[in-house]
């Protein structure tokens, strides 16, 4: 175990205190303060990057991240890049390693949110929970504005990817010619998951006929929300596979899409959660369950991450 994991799990006592989240949370403005690639601005689109959009929505969807198409063909070494290409690829994936590290950081930032949430799922008294709350909401914030630095890191990298592609294989690509050279990652599905999530951290519950009306009455309200992820999360594979006729700009429009799906997809989990709660009527252990969980939470990210967003570890004051 390294010095700075032993200190994070014995700060793992004290990093649910408001005081201490309200730190994390202006050290995590500070980081992307002082680490942005770009500003978020609200972006309107031309006559001809509207009609992309259209041209956009009638191609094939690859059922994959673009991103698997480049780490796919640099693992393979498959024929379809050139010598030169592969060293030029090579060489891009080295400099990605000594960049900031988005996913990692984000992912952090992602747990604060998530220990931040069952802070507020765990709380009775309401002067407390409305303070977890707003906590809650600026970590979800923060959470999307680091999703979108990472966004623009690797639309940058893939962008860069394209542009030493010829014109042959950016159409093997586009029409499906090469997928079998890649092993393909769809992405997040967002499934309904809520009824999973409260049975790990609070067990079974006791009145199993009330808990599956109540799944069964989100499931439903689910659909809607199921149904505009997967059509952000398709828009985005499509969108891939005509990256060569895009600028930033237009790439930041689509994230204005993709983050409002994803919002919708943390808030629905939330209030999915909140409802089931109510399933569980021993507020006690709901308590120690759900402090169990968190400080599990945090201990995870820690193993997981420390060495990918120490830096990031580091600013939030975990020494």
């Amino acid at each position: 175990m390294s010095a700075l994991h032993k200190t994070l799990v014995l700060a793992v006592t004290v990093i649910f205190q408001s005081p201490l989240a309200a730190e994390n949370i202006n050290a995590a403005k500070k980081f992307l303060a002082a680490n942005s690639l770009t500003a978020y601005e609200e972006v309107s689109l031309s006559d001809r990057q509207q009609q992309l959009v259209k041209d956009i929505e009638k191609k094939r969807d690859p059922q994959t991240k673009f991103f698997a198409f480049i780490f796919g063909l640099n693992k393979t070494k498959a024929a379809f890049l050139n010598e030169t290409q592969l060293e030029e690829l090579t060489k891009m994936l080295e400099a990605k390693k000594s960049s900031t590290n988005w996913h990692d950081v984000r992912n952090v930032v992602r747990i604060h949110y998530m220990i931040s949430m069952w802070e507020v799922l765990k709380q009775t008294d309401q002067k407390k929970k409305s303070e977890a709350l707003a906590e809650m909401e600026q970590w979800l914030d923060l959470l999307q504005k680091f999703m979108f630095q990472e966004f623009i890191a690797k639309e940058r990298f893939q962008a860069q990817f394209w542009a030493m592609l010829s014109n042959k294989q950016k159409q093997q690509i586009q029409s499906g010619a090469i997928d079998n050279k890649v092993k393909k990652n769809i992405g997040h599905k967002r499934h309904f998951s809520a009824d999973k999530i409260i049975s790990k951290v609070l067990g079974k519950a006791q009145n199993k006929k009330e808990l599956l009306n109540s799944i069964n009455s989100l499931k439903q309200k689910w659909t809607k929300v199921q149904k505009v992820c997967e059509a952000a999360e398709k828009f985005e594979r499509q969108r891939s596979m005509l990256l060569n006729e895009q600028n930033e700009s237009f790439s930041i429009w689509a994230w204005s899409s993709y983050k409002n799906s994803y919002k919708l997809f943390r808030t629905a989990e939330f209030e999915a959660l909140n409802s089931l709660l109510t399933i569980y009527p021993d507020k006690k252990s709901n308590l120690e369950k759900i402090s169990k969980y968190q400080k599990k939470l945090h201990n995870d990210m820690l193993k997981k991450y420390q060495s990918g967003a120490a830096y990031f570890l580091n600013q939030l004051g975990y020494k």
